[in-house]
């Protein structure tokens, strides 16, 4: 079905579309059974908030967003732009169905040239915005709030030096509001962080032990029933390692499971030393590779074809513990139908950034901090042997009782 939202052009002169003078009136008249594949907008009754509102309807998910109008309203062309839909400031393309429909496949071409192309677009318009002294509405901002974080994150892949000050300026850009003195202040912040992300990646200087570094992977959604346990390691956390591949032998020894664990991360010193006895893999891997069924696991390249189709769905494991350890975002790979995430971190400077962060879902080594899940502590005597830490680890039974807590029900999204 395609949709075209006008309260001026008469339904007879595009036949083949369905025409609405609003987007709710649309989705009010639309059969819920039948899929929308394009909705125009040239101008509608609705309010630009109403409008934005609406474009949030499950039903326009997958729908090709174009918005033409000789003069776009700037809070429903930042809202449709980040719903990676297309403006166009040129009324003539309503002329006819035929110029109308030669514009529906190069819409969506014009978004992927640059991959922060739409969200350089909206910081553009809102920058407009501020100089003009409009008010926003809040979906609008929260749009806003993202592309800036999805800027920061183009300039701090693959850099790993970079990731507490791109945290920072990532979950002050979070927490954008309806005030517009607190917007132009988190813009001069946002522009501060970005100017200091580039002049850090510019200086960077990356020594050839560390290995390749992770870049920016696209999230996996699994959409399976097997429990997905997930942790966001946000600090360099010390310790997570061996104490994840104690969770895995509480699950496997406590609860009965049959667990997975999968970590995601560049390959590092500590990694070498102290847990080479486990295995990298990566999708260049057949399927008949034993390292592809190894109850644990590392990749540095964690695409859907590895992690999902490889790792997840392998049906000799009934659970699947994946810890998160790329820099490029502060959200787990993994979404879909998976646990809360639990996210890890040294201490709370980690997390210093963040606005309402939740601390009830947050592990730290060394330290217990009030307000948060649980910490890792350190042993008096580290055992050296690789086997000895794991069970060591693996004795820590409240700690793995307050983290099933923290992940909550598997179904739950964070």
């Amino acid at each position: 079905m395609k949709a075209l939202i006008s309260k001026t052009i008469q339904p007879d002169r595009f036949p083949d579309w369905l025409i609405a003078a609003s987007i709710r009136d649309f989705l009010a008249t639309a059969p819920s059974a039948l899929t929308v594949e394009v909705v125009v907008i040239h101008d509608t009754e609705e309010d630009a908030p109403e409008a934005i509102a609406a474009l949030k309807d499950p039903r326009l998910q997958d729908a090709q967003l174009i918005y033409i109008n000789d003069e776009p309203d700037t809070a429903l062309a930042m809202a449709v732009t980040g719903l990676n839909g297309t403006i166009y400031a040129d009324s003539y393309l309503l002329e006819s169905p035929d110029i109308l429909e030669g514009i529906l496949t190069s819409g969506t071409d014009l978004m992927l040239a640059d991959d922060v192309s739409g969200d350089k677009n909206i910081l553009r318009a809102f920058h407009e915005s501020v100089r003009e002294g409009k008010n926003l509405p809040s979906a609008t901002l929260k749009i806003v709030a993202q592309s800036s974080s999805n800027v920061v994150a183009a300039y701090e892949r693959s850099e790993e030096e970079r990731r507490e000050q791109a945290e920072v300026s990532v979950g002050i850009l979070n927490d954008m509001n309806n005030s517009l003195a607190d917007l132009k202040t988190y813009a001069r912040n946002s522009k501060a962080a970005l100017a200091a992300a580039q002049a850090q990646i510019n200086s960077a200087h990356v020594a050839g032990s560390a290995g390749p570094r992770i870049t920016n992977f696209p999230p996996v959604n699994y959409q399976g029933n097997k429990p997905i346990y997930r942790v966001k390691d946000l600090g360099h956390m010390k310790y997570l390692t061996s104490f994840m591949l104690g969770l895995r032998d509480y699950l496997q020894d406590r609860l009965n499971m049959r667990p997975r664990l999968i970590f995601i991360e560049s390959p590092s010193e500590v990694n070498h030393t102290h847990y080479r006895e486990f295995t990298w893999v990566d999708d260049s891997m057949s399927d008949g590779d034993p390292a592809l069924h190894a109850p644990v696991v590392f990749t540095s390249k964690p695409t859907a074809a590895l992690l999902l189709d490889k790792l997840i769905k392998d049906n000799r494991y009934n659970a699947v513990i994946c810890v998160d350890r790329t820099v490029h975002s502060h959200s787990h790979m993994v979404i879909g139908n998976a646990s809360r995430t639990v996210y890890a971190a040294n201490g709370l400077s980690s997390i210093a950034g963040y606005v309402n962060f939740p601390l009830e879902r947050l592990i730290t080594s060394h330290t217990r901090y009030a307000g948060t899940l649980t910490y890792v502590p350190m042993f008096t005597q580290y055992p050296d042997n690789p086997n000895r830490r794991v069970s060591s680890y693996a004795q820590l039974t409240s700690q793995y009782e307050a983290l099933m807590e923290g992940f909550g029900s598997v179904a739950t999204r964070s």
